[in-house]
């Protein structure tokens, strides 16, 4: 992949993300323009100094929204590009899915429990 920095990734993820270059070609022009606004947002942030602030919603913010918070992260870290910050966010109060959170482990993010309790925050 061009410009991935892999001595900052672990070895697992970086190959599932590795993976995906032969997968991007797949992705429907509909989307591919929404991605490419948003690359655009970025470029301009950082062309102005400012930090590039990513918020990802979904109703419960319970798996979409945390997949592309993590992934939103994910990639701009380990493509080098500083000053992004992802978020996630939702319309209701819910948990993290166990099986959102099993699939990000799946994919190699190290996923760790920063909070226990009724709505568990994580670490990844």
């Amino acid at each position: 992949m061009r410009n991935l920095e892999p001595r900052r990734i672990k070895p697992r993820l970086l190959e599932y993300i590795s993976s995906l270059e032969k997968k991007m070609c797949a992705i429907d022009a509909n989307r591919r323009e929404l991605l490419e606004q948003a690359a655009r947002f970025i470029r301009e942030k950082k062309h102005a100094g400012e930090i590039a602030r990513l918020t990802f919603i979904c109703t419960y913010n319970s798996r979409r929204s945390h997949f592309a918070q993590a992934w939103g992260q994910a990639a701009a870290y380990c493509f080098g590009v500083k000053g992004v910050e992802c978020y996630s966010g939702g319309m209701k109060a819910a948990t993290a899915n166990p099986r959102a959170i099993s699939a990000l482990q799946r994919a190699g993010f190290k996923v760790e429990m920063a909070m226990n309790g009724p709505n568990p925050q994580y670490r990844l």
